[in-house]
């Protein structure tokens, strides 16, 4: 028979067993504890290094689109409208003409508007150089100001922008329209720009009044093909009617057709539902 011996479990052995349970305790808890220290340590390094990815990857995408950006150079195209994006777009605008169609994004509806074009020169002897005097804008309706091109037909020669000196004062002019509800005018001046970012001539417009700020027009072409003459619309300024403008352009840099006869020169208006064009015929002797 076997015998179960029993031992008392004295005052000091529970204090004992006591102390090696609460030493346990703490010992699991102070594991949990780096445990869990280690485990927000691990997940902040990984938002970190993800956070770092994304603004990568964000510049990469800036850069590529600062790339994209970049305007190619133009061509002479067609006076047809391109297809029109529903209304509603985005108020950007920026014009590209690019093999022989015309690329734009539009910023306003041509609804009302009446375009004001007229050309005259100071003098229309054939194959002489003659200040030219182009008057544009409407009495009626809105323009934001940007989307515009002017169409000078063949005969006519412009000193590319590389042969001219650098801020060379090359023209002239002032415009007048509501801004904000409010009548504003401002004189400009127009700079020629040796860096023509491989366009044939960039003009530089200054203005008076610092609302308008500056403003570029780019020129392509040549007398055989003729000229277009654009601007760069990536910023543009609601102007409500009347809009008046007088821009004239100096002898210095455009030379009259060698031929006499009748030629007819175009401005055009990009609007978010289409293009206004008006035509102005010139005569020269």
């Amino acid at each position: 028979m076997l015998t179960i011996l029993k031992f008392p479990l004295g005052r000091e052995f529970k204090k004992g067993a006591l102390l090696i349970v609460l030493i346990a305790l703490l010992i699991v808890i102070m594991a949990f504890t780096i445990w869990q220290s280690s485990k927000n340590l691990l997940e902040k390094k990984r938002n970190q290094n993800n956070s770092e990815t994304i603004l990568n990857q964000q510049d990469i995408l800036e850069d590529k689109g600062d790339k994209e950006q970049v305007l190619p150079s133009p061509q002479i195209f067609s006076s047809s409208p391109a297809t029109s994006p529903a209304l509603g777009s985005s108020p950007m605008s920026v014009v590209t003409p690019q093999d022989g169609n015309a690329i734009s994004i539009y910023t306003a509806t041509k609804q009302n508007f009446l375009p004001i074009f007229s050309v005259s020169l100071a003098n229309s002897t054939s194959s002489i150089p003659s200040e030219v005097n182009i008057e544009y804008g409407s009495n009626t309706g809105d323009w934001l100001g940007m989307g515009i091109k002017i169409v000078i037909p063949s005969g006519w020669e412009i000193t590319a922008g590389t042969q001219l000196g650098q801020d060379l004062k090359i023209g002239e002019g002032v415009i007048s329209a509501k801004l904000v509800g409010e009548l504003s005018s401002s004189r400009f001046v127009v700079y020629n720009q040796i860096n023509t970012e491989g366009h044939k001539a960039k003009w530089l417009f200054k203005f008076d009044n610092e609302t308008y700020g500056e403003r570029v027009f780019f020129a392509d072409g040549d007398k055989n093909q003729g000229h277009l003459l654009f601007l760069d619309g990536a910023v543009g300024i609601p102007l409500s009617s009347p809009v008046s403008g007088r821009l004239t352009i100096f002898s210095s840099i455009i030379t009259n057709p060698s031929l006499s006869g009748i030629f007819e020169w175009k401005i055009q208006y990009l609007f978010a539902d289409g293009i206004l064009e008006s035509k102005k015929e010139v005569a020269i002797r």
